[in-house]
């Protein structure tokens, strides 16, 4: 479990929702994406300026500023930027495992997830914003998987099950939580009462899934084994594409 995108997105999301009202006024829109990249800096600030950390507040202000200018975004395009800002600064950013692991869980997202999300919403299929989720952390989990084999030498399946549920419990845990911190004490309390419990589910959540061991896998994959996957999520991507 580390600081991620998911964290960031959803207080982006809370802020947001909360911040709506503001649209009404005279350059509302550049008001409101200006407030939220700066609580998302903040944020990133507080958690130590993780790589995963700073690509994510990059993507995510790039994003606020394209929609309160052009009202446009492109996520790949982003991505591409984003990795090439972050690399000329520290070139040293990639050999850091947690910016592979972002980069790799980000573009699986984009080219796959994107895609699926766009397909349940055309089909109006029932349940798709808990299908979404789902969708989501599934993709993630398998994007990465090749490289955490690569370097951990250990996999688990159990990660594909388990990751909606920590998604949702992320949901909860963060957003009462950014209520929770802003709020004068009286008020906050609920919301810290709701978080610490949602918390407690996740973490039960996870450790079990992690002391039942089913779905573990040791084994170190090769680095040429590792590419050899990845070219296979390319062409499959490219397939779908055409």
């Amino acid at each position: 479990m580390a600081v991620s995108g998911l964290h960031l997105g959803i207080i982006m999301v809370v802020v947001g929702a909360v911040l709506l009202p503001i649209n009404l006024l005279f350059w509302g829109w550049q008001m409101r994406a200006i407030i939220i990249i700066i609580l998302l800096w903040l944020f990133a600030a507080v958690s130590g300026f993780s790589p995963s950390v700073v690509r994510s507040a990059l993507m995510f202000s790039v994003l606020q500023i394209s929609y309160a200018t052009v009202g446009r975004y492109s996520s790949m395009n982003a991505l591409s930027a984003v990795v090439m800002v972050m690399l000329l600064y520290s070139p040293d950013y990639l050999f850091d495992i947690s910016f592979q692991l972002s980069v790799v869980a980000v573009a699986g997202i984009v080219l796959w997830g994107i895609p699926l999300l766009g397909y349940l919403s055309r089909h109006q299929v029932p349940g798709n914003r808990m299908l979404s989720t789902i969708v989501i952390s599934m993709v993630a989990t398998m994007w990465s998987m090749p490289l955490v084999a690569y370097l951990f030498d250990q996999v688990s399946v159990m990660s594909i099950i388990v990751s909606p549920l920590v998604f949702l419990t992320a949901y909860v845990v963060v957003g009462f939580g950014v209520f929770a911190l802003i709020l004068p004490d009286g008020l906050a309390l609920p919301f810290s009462r709701v978080m610490e419990s949602a918390a407690g589910v996740q973490n039960s959540i996870v450790e079990r899934a992690f002391e039942s061991g089913i779905g573990d896998f040791a084994g170190e994959l090769s680095g040429w084994v590792v590419v050899v996957i990845y070219v296979v999520f390319a062409i499959i991507t490219l397939v779908g594409c055409a």
